[in-house]
């Protein structure tokens, strides 16, 4: 009797730690439930057998996703393998559970719904394979699961996929560029995108970018080009290549190639309502397309300010004033009367006094410089501290860039300089300074009709400039060391016409003081008095000095100096004698 309780009593014990060990296997988190059909479908078959045994878990997940218990096994199993892959094909998974493809596929409907509510993603492979052939492959598929949901799942939350409103137009158009990417890296299939796009817009209905988006009854296609053109208005970019645009968006080579031809041929519908621009050329060169001006204002409002100043500032070929470093500058009597006159002209109280009184008197109200003479004798550097003193920016002309092989081009690419320069000044509290850097090479004399092409460009080009600085409504500055060369027509544009001739004995005294402050009295003198140097030149002995100074822990003495003022002639010459 006694030794049959003492068995029960042995079996109770054993039943007891069984049930606690079995309990503490049940999984107490999401992320179990999900790591228990992963590990058991390894191998697995996929059979009817094992979906049985991974029930209870997948009805613990299902909730929490918003889809059914086959759904939920399907994405466990993709979360699973997604931390070993960052994409997951179909024959991923069904050599993980050893069975084929084909018995997968059988599921395809669950995948979709997966995909739909955005629990995983869709990804169609780049191969590197023609587009014809590509896009009919069976392995192309791959899947991954959605990071948000990751999240969720650690937190115990009920999955919710994340709803982009109430936005401005700013967080508008970034959530648009999200899509456009995925659908150009191929996340996201044409269809997807649409439904997305379609989804954010309606969401941000109360948006007035939407509204007026709205009311311009755009179909798909075009709606999407304005879209991203759009963004990329906002993003600094103010126009795309029209091919580029186009394959980003659009998957099919006969779709791409019939929305390029009905641009090139005026025929699409954002060219006839005047929404966009398409530069002129041959259809088989790349060509840009941008926002019209008219479109601008009406999608962006008051808002066209703050994207233009924004640009201003990121543009390579525009100087801010706060970014110009003070220097002192030393000139003759004649150019520093000149320089201070032109300064307080332009200061901006004077300067919208001066515009007024000119407009009141039937008189231009653009001002026009030049700043003509020997080199290194201080003319740009003059034009950066006049931009710094008066606060005004500087859109620097890089002359190069306004000449090409094509013919035409070169016109068209300087009156977009002038087209450029308009803007910044409506869209400047202060008008900027267009500069004109060396400009020999644009201004001078027109050559005779019936010479060669080259020639008529030329002529073409100075033209535009002639009728642009007749129309001016801002400041032009051009710099030249061969005023000799400049055409007559020039020289009655420019309202100002300063000489900078080289520094005088005094005024190379100045600047050698300025430059190099540790000689004395004696020797700054002795080398102005001695070398007929430019303010440049005596410049670039100044950093030869310091460099001598860091090198050698030394500074160099007088008769290092005098050598180095030997150096910058490039023609051998003898220094000036003193006395007789």
């Amino acid at each position: 009797m006694h030794l049959r309780i003492g068995i029960l009593s042995r079996n109770s014990k054993e039943f007891t730690m069984k049930s606690e060990k079995l309990k503490s296997l049940e999984p107490k988190s999401l992320i179990q439930h999900v790591e228990i059909i992963a590990v058991k479908a390894k191998v697995s078959g996929f059979t009817p057998k094992y979906i049985k045994s991974v029930i209870p878990n997948a009805r613990a997940i299902a909730p929490f996703l918003g889809c059914n218990e086959i759904q939920s096994i399907i994405f466990s199993i993709l979360f699973n393998l997604n931390f070993k892959s960052a994409r997951i094909s179909i024959d991923d998974l069904a050599e993980y559970m050893n069975c084929s493809p084909i018995s997968i596929l059988s599921y395809q409907k669950d995948f979709d719904q997966l995909v739909k509510l955005k629990v995983i993603r869709r990804y169609y492979n780049d191969d590197g394979r023609p587009i014809s052939r590509r896009d009919t492959c069976l392995d192309r598929i791959r899947y991954y699961v959605n990071k948000y949901v990751l999240d969720s799942l650690s937190q115990e939350k009920i999955f919710i996929p994340r709803k982009l409103d109430n936005l401005d137009v700013y967080g508008l158009l970034d959530a648009l560029d999200c899509l456009f990417t995925e659908r150009d890296n191929e996340l996201l299939t044409f269809e997807e995108m649409s439904e997305e796009i379609n989804t954010l817009l309606e969401d941000n209905s109360k948006l007035d970018f939407v509204k007026k988006i709205k009311k311009l009854e755009l179909q798909d296609d075009n709606l999407f080009i304005l879209l991203c053109l759009s963004h990329e208005y906002t993003d600094d970019n103010e126009s795309m290549e029209l091919v580029r645009i186009i394959k980003a968006i659009f998957p099919e080579l006969k779709k791409q190639l019939s929305i390029r031809k009905e641009f090139i041929d005026g025929k699409n519908e954002l060219i006839q309502k005047d929404i966009v621009n398409l530069e002129d050329g041959n259809y088989r060169s790349d060509r840009d397309i941008k926002l019209t001006e008219r479109s601008v204002d009406f999608l962006f409002g008051n808002d066209k300010k703050v994207f233009t100043q924004k640009k201003i500032k990121k543009r390579l070929d525009v100087i801010l004033s706060s970014d110009i470093e003070y220097k002192s500058l030393y000139f003759n009597s004649p150019e520093k009367s000149s320089l201070e006159f032109l300064t307080k002209s332009l200061f901006p109280s004077n300067f919208n006094k001066l515009r007024l009184k000119m407009k009141q008197n039937g008189l231009k109200q653009g001002f026009a410089a030049l700043f003509f003479g020997s080199t290194g004798t201080g003319k740009t550097e003059s034009v950066h501290q006049i931009a710094k003193k008066t606060g005004r920016d500087i859109k620097m002309v890089v002359i190069s860039e306004t000449k090409s092989y094509w013919f035409g081009q070169s016109e068209k690419l300087i009156k977009a300089v002038f087209d450029d320069y308009r803007k910044m000044v409506e869209n400047s509290k202060i008008a900027p300074i267009l500069l004109f850097n060396e400009a020999d090479g644009i201004f001078s004399s027109r050559k005779q009709l019936g010479h060669s092409p080259v020639d008529q460009t030329e002529n073409a080009i100075q033209n535009i400039i002639l009728q642009e600085m007749e129309d001016l409504n801002g400041i032009l500055i051009a710099t030249t060391n061969l005023n000799d060369n400049l055409d007559k027509a020039f020289e009655r544009r420019f309202l100002y016409k300063i000489r900078f001739e080289k520094p005088s004995v005094e005024c190379k005294f100045h600047i050698w003081k300025d430059k190099i402050s540790t000689l004395s009295d004696q020797d700054v003198r002795r080398l102005a008095e001695r070398f007929d140097l430019s303010g440049g030149q005596i410049d670039n002995i100044a950093r030869k000095y310091l460099m001598h100074k860091i090198l050698f822990s030394k500074n160099p003495d007088l008769s290092e100096l005098e050598k180095s003022c030997l150096e910058e002639y490039l023609e051998p010459r003898q220094s000036k004698r003193l006395g007789f």
